[in-house]
């Protein structure tokens, strides 16, 4: 699943057990909040918050997404 904020920039969603196991490989995920606000999960604990709260999801980014003008 992806999720698009207003300002054009795409995450791809991941679920719980592909963001413990990209924690655990050290790859680069973010928590995304409904505010269209984001932090970096860094820490164990961010981890297991992020997994916890009701309104976050957990994201890596795709970028910016070209839209053409017509």
């Amino acid at each position: 699943m992806e999720k698009l904020t207003q300002d054009g920039f795409a995450w791809q969603i991941i679920d719980r057990n592909d963001a413990i196991n990209y924690f655990h490989d050290g790859k680069t995920i973010f928590a995304l909040r409904d505010d269209e606000s984001e932090s970096q999960i860094v820490t164990r604990q961010d981890l297991e918050d992020a997994l916890n709260w009701d309104d976050v999801q957990v994201g890596v980014e795709i970028g910016f997404i070209k839209t053409s003008k017509i």
